[in-house]
């Protein structure tokens, strides 16, 4: 998993849409041909609460029914778009994570034994109070 961003980069606020964006990095030597799933968490690290906990699944069938399988050395484009909670709630400093593989259903292997190691990212943002009409 490589390249997370949370679009808009800056000047997040309360109730307004973000899309996270990410790479699905194979880094093995030989292609994922099955399905598996990604945890996309969000996290208010002010309040503590869990804005959102989605599970993903990338659909390793070929195309046109799923994405195709992700060939060795290669990446799978990702997104999720998502609303921020309104008002209070939704400001703070969040901490964005995903978890590719998240159920470990795809195999994977290297002598150091640390070959899940690569599997999330985080990344944090700050997201002000939006102001609303009265």
């Amino acid at each position: 998993m490589q390249n997370l961003s949370v679009e808009p980069a800056t000047g997040l606020l309360s109730g307004t849409n973000v899309v996270l964006r990410w790479e699905t990095h194979n880094t093995g030597n030989q292609a994922v041909t099955g399905s598996f799933h990604e945890r996309v968490l969000i996290e208010n690290l002010r309040t503590g609460a869990t804005d959102r906990n989605e599970v993903l699944q990338y659909d390793a069938r070929p195309t046109p029914f799923g994405k195709g399988p992700i060939a060795a050395g290669a990446s799978a484009p990702r997104e999720d778009a998502y609303r921020l909670p309104d008002g209070v709630a939704g400001v703070g400093e969040l901490r964005f994570t995903v978890t590719t593989d998240n159920y470990a259903s795809v195999f994977e292997y290297n002598p150091d034994g640390t070959a899940e190691a690569n599997n999330a990212n985080s990344l944090t943002s700050d997201v002000g109070l939006r102001e609303y009409q009265d």
